[in-house]
């Protein structure tokens, strides 16, 4: 499916995603695995959006971002959704498929970067307001020190992830940005290859890509991270 991992560093925003990319299947319906060089994080004009889920719906949501220029006044995002989520299911994606579905995106607004996610499940839930039914479309913050994982099968033991959380720490904290960089690297590492060893969905290689959230610039590169697995005899 996909494993994502984002947080907010204090003074840089974070975001990490495998690279297995899964497609639901028409004919078989089910979801098969497309390929192992997915490219989950996608630059647009104003930071980053990445996705969990159907790759060919996450994708399509990507290019709306991936288009804008930093002329537009408003993000439609969640028009934007709604129309990728009607034309997926008229090609026979099913409701519960798209439902577990996850967006995460970056934006500066040329005073500061912050972190978002979009469920896709309350776009499923209505309410009426004024004789009218209205979406529960949610864009939810991640706020500072908080980290934010998306993935199929959630590790019973969360220990990785509960020290990856104690252990934030900002760029500032730093003697300079490359230990800054290699601290996470190493960290990430320990946790995708954790996942992969017990999720099928799931790539130990990473993107990993930070934002600062004072300037906007941003650092995007890939993490190849093979492991090894024992047999038990």
């Amino acid at each position: 499916m996909t494993m994502i991992i984002s947080a907010h560093l204090g003074d840089c925003i974070l975001i990490a995603a495998d690279k297995r990319a899964m497609i639901y299947d028409l004919n078989s319906r089910l979801l098969r695995i497309s390929h192992d060089d997915e490219a989950k994080i996608k630059l647009w004009c104003r930071g980053a959006i990445t996705g969990t889920g159907d790759s060919l719906f996450i994708n399509r949501i990507m290019n709306y971002f991936e288009n804008l220029t930093e002329q537009e006044q408003k993000l439609e995002q969640v028009n934007a959704i709604q129309m990728e989520i009607e034309r997926r299911l008229s090609e026979g994606v099913p409701k519960e498929l798209l439902s577990n579905n996850m967006l995460i995106f970056s934006i500066f607004n040329g005073c500061e970067t912050t972190l978002y996610t979009i469920p896709i499940q309350p776009f499923f839930e209505t309410f009426k307001l004024d004789g009218r039914e209205h979406l529960r479309a949610q864009v939810n913050e991640i706020k500072e020190w908080t980290i934010e994982v998306c993935c199929l099968n959630i590790p019973s033991d969360l220990a990785l992830l509960q020290d990856f959380q104690r252990n934030l720490r900002s760029l500032n904290s730093f003697e300079s940005e490359g230990h800054f960089i290699s601290y996470y690297i190493e960290h990430l590492k320990t946790i995708f290859a954790k996942q992969a060893s017990i999720d099928t969905s799931v790539t130990p290689s990473f993107d990993l890509y930070l934002q600062s959230c004072e300037t906007g610039c941003s650092f995007a590169i890939h993490i190849e991270n093979n492991f090894l697995t024992t047999s038990n005899v």
